[in-house]
């Protein structure tokens, strides 16, 4: 249900979405079924003020949610070698996220920006655990943390270079916080992150288009530790063929093999 309308400079949207999630597994081996049935409301709303001609000024808080997927619900053990293992969590629960965000948006001929102040508070957040098994090798499951807070500021910028090029660039820096609670305790960890995206794409006139897209992303605070800093480039080359009537791609995912996970 969405209700929205403009009054004069000012806009505004509210909504409510209704969700029910029907899960049920089961493991023949040792005759288990697990079922995690849950019902949800997911409000929004949106407030926004037109400050001149293409610039607009907005406030909006949603509600969120992100499910486990299959590899983090299925209890198999993965052996990926001799040293690390990992085991999925059939009693996984959902993330929710509400997000709250502040955002000034201006346009011109051939430039967008946009400037977000943002804050979200995830509960049941998905996190990684690691343990030791008989001091030689590790196993890494999943659980529910109670709770990751990131408060930041995130920066996009759109520059139409001309008709066949384009660039876009997108940043944000931000605090981030977990905390949790599992049979050994309570545990807690932070710290800054950051991450910066470059999208390029250009059209050769009648021969091809071609694209690049580079990413860093700065290190996620876990609560063992963290993971480190990541970055790559892949590119893609579109030749259109039969008249329009069909397309020709060639495309390079970590073109200098640089998106190590460690």
């Amino acid at each position: 249900l969405i209700l929205g309308g403009n009054n004069g400079r000012w806009g505004y949207q509210a909504g409510l979405r209704a969700e029910y999630t029907d899960t049920e597994s089961y493991q023949p081996r040792i005759d288990s079924v697990h079922v995690n049935n849950y019902f949800d409301l997911f409000p929004s709303a949106f407030l926004s003020y037109e400050l001149a001609e293409n610039t607009i000024l907005q406030a909006s808080y949603s509600r969120r949610i992100s499910r486990p997927n299959m590899w983090r619900l299925m209890p198999f053990l993965n052996a990926q070698d001799l040293l690390n293992m990992r085991l999925g969590n059939p009693y996984l629960q959902p993330q929710y996220t509400d997000n709250y965000e502040l955002s000034f948006d201006k346009m011109w001929e051939e430039f967008f920006f946009t400037a977000s102040l943002f804050h979200r508070n995830a509960k049941n957040t998905f996190t990684r655990v690691y343990q030791l098994f008989e001091d030689r090798s590790s196993v890494v499951t999943w659980q529910n943390a109670d709770n990751r807070q990131s408060t930041g500021l995130e920066l996009v910028n759109q520059w139409f270079v001309n008709r066949t090029t384009d660039l876009s660039l997108t940043t944000s820096i931000y605090h981030n916080r977990i905390s949790g609670e599992d049979e050994n305790g309570r545990y807690s960890n932070s710290r800054m992150s950051w991450t910066l995206n470059l999208m390029g794409n250009t059209r050769i006139s009648n021969w091809f288009s071609f694209q690049v897209i580079a990413n860093y992303r700065g290190p996620i605070v876990l609560p063992q530790g963290s993971i480190d800093p990541r970055y790559s480039v892949n590119i893609g080359f579109r030749r259109e063929v039969l008249n329009r009537n069909g397309t020709i791609s060639l495309s390079v995912s970590d073109l200098f093999r640089t998106r190590n996970f460690t």
